[in-house]
């Protein structure tokens, strides 16, 4: 079900550890959707099992990196992480996608990790984000496979 939301009222705020089991679900669910045409089952199941919450929380607690939340009211529909000059992700809910709250989300990761000094960003982004992320900046550099996932490898200077 897709549920249009005033992008307006989409705010951001550091992520906290009372947060990862909702983390958690909107990242499994976010991969859980993706389309079984660019994916093997075998792949969603790595990718799923590769972000736990207790790795939410070591992420949360990373004070050098950028951990958002976005929200609605009072709920997370989608967060973001950026670790040392690395994208680690960037996953919002499916019934909100394709309404700019990634997009959002996005540019507020990028500009935190730019306060914080980094000027490049390395990612490596899901096959079926390619035209996703190359409107937003990044340059795609080749595709690989990481924990038997396969990803486009991708960069953007800040």
């Amino acid at each position: 079900m897709h549920v249009t939301a005033d992008i307006i009222s989409v705010s951001f705020r550091r992520a906290v550890h009372a947060d990862s089991d909702k983390i958690a679900m909107i990242h499994k669910t976010a991969v859980t959707g993706l389309s079984n045409s660019m994916y093997r089952d075998d792949e969603i199941t790595a990718w799923i099992k590769a972000l736990t919450p207790n790795e939410v929380i070591e992420a949360i607690e990373d004070a050098s990196g950028v951990f958002e939340v976005a929200f609605l009211s009072d709920q997370i529909i989608g967060f973001g992480i950026i670790q040392k000059n690395t994208l680690v992700a960037l996953y919002i809910l499916p019934q909100y996608q394709n309404q700019g709250i990634g997009t959002r989300l996005l540019h507020h990761i990028e500009d935190c990790a730019k306060k914080k000094g980094t000027n490049y960003i390395h990612a490596r982004i899901a096959l079926s984000g390619k035209i996703f992320y190359e409107k937003k900046g990044y340059t795609i550099l080749q595709e690989g496979i990481h924990m038997n996932i396969r990803y486009l490898a991708a960069e953007k200077y800040l």
